[in-house]
């Protein structure tokens, strides 16, 4: 799902009727306004390329095809879940949510933008060396899909992609981290939430709902493996 302005994981629930959300994909802390594509139905509910903020942005230059392109995201075929790079869409699918970098089976920084040598020194938007709140979305063998948040003092990317190889994913992609890192979930008519900074939820022009009641939410705490 994706709105712009947007709006708190709790909220989102409450739009939809789901059970289950977690935080989507990159986007403008100044306007709001996507970073990554998200889709359903078939059709396309944000759009990068029209991102003036991200088109403009000097320290891209030349990197722009890798972020709107080569940047992962997961699939719904209808029949099957897919983490690939955007370029590699399958030719149908029905919802689409792009973020990355890939986690697994390799770290996909430097081949998606997000950590690279500029003309002044490195350039890392995610921090991906640093700990911090993150989130991710896996893949594993038995058909299985896993949810993950990690709150902050946090985990590195790679930390984070040791946690979802931990959980016996075989693919596995970040999602928007630090303040956007958040689960939701209902319990009845109750709404909970994990929010991986600070106690209140961060409106979120996107987000991964889910609304199949049989799905349950177990929390898992621990250290990185």
């Amino acid at each position: 799902m994706a709105a712009t302005p947007g709006a708190s994981l709790p909220d989102w629930l409450k739009r939809v009727g789901g059970v289950l959300a977690i935080n989507g994909g990159y986007f403008n802390h100044s306007d709001g306004v996507a970073v990554s594509h998200v889709g359903t139905d078939g059709h396309w509910l944000t759009h990068p390329e029209r991102n003036r903020a991200l088109l403009r942005n000097p320290h891209l230059r030349g990197r722009l095809d890798a972020v709107l392109t080569r940047r992962v995201a997961w699939f719904d075929t209808g029949t099957t879940w897919l983490i690939r790079a955007w370029a590699d869409a399958p030719t149908r699918w029905v919802h689409a949510l792009q973020a990355g970098p890939q986690l697994l089976p390799e770290l996909g920084l430097a081949e998606e933008a997000f950590r690279f040598r500029g003309p002044t020194g490195w350039r890392d938007g995610i921090q991906s060396q640093q700990p911090a709140a993150r989130s991710a979305l896996g893949l594993r063998p038995d058909g299985g899909m896993i949810w993950a948040v990690a709150s902050a003092p946090g985990l590195t990317v790679r930390q984070m992609a040791d946690v979802m190889r931990h959980l016996q994913c075989q693919a596995a992609m970040a999602l928007d981290g630090g303040g956007s890192s958040t689960l939701a979930w209902r319990e009845g008519a109750v709404v909970r939430r994990l929010v991986g900074v600070g106690g209140a939820p961060r409106p979120l022009p996107s987000a991964l709902v889910w609304d199949d009641p049989r799905w349950q939410v177990q929390l898992v705490a621990g250290c990185a493996p």
